[in-house]
């Protein structure tokens, strides 16, 4: 085999072997760090909040001011701090992956409130 070859396969490798220790690094999440479970049951609760409100209050400022309240008062009942919150959601926004298995917890956890069942 020729150098000029190699040099591409090993690089193709390195950047390989990289995407996947990356994506193991990215999957653990830190101290401080809302954990999954934790994160989706705040969601859920954001969620379906925010769907109450949006069919209660035409006023797009008053649902706003709504929906800014009950965030507050979930993340109270949740006991976490709205800096926590956001620290969390912007860890989780920036690894895809992650949020997805969030975000598939707050459906399953949606689902079971609503009595569908998903197989």
């Amino acid at each position: 085999m020729k150098r000029e070859n190699i040099i591409p396969l090993l690089l193709s490798f390195l950047l390989l072997l990289s995407s996947c220790i990356n994506n193991e690094v990215s999957r653990k999440v830190p101290r401080g760090i809302l954990k999954p479970d934790k994160m989706a049951e705040i969601l859920a609760d954001m969620h379906l909040a925010d769907s109450g409100v949006s069919t209660e209050i035409p006023d797009a400022d008053s649902i706003l001011s709504v929906k800014a309240g009950y965030y507050y008062a979930i993340l109270d009942k949740h006991q976490v701090a709205p800096a926590k919150f956001k620290e969390s959601m912007d860890f989780y926004l920036g690894r895809p992956t992650l949020l997805q298995e969030v975000y598939d917890k707050v459906n399953e956890i949606i689902n079971t409130m609503q009595g569908v069942s998903i197989e």
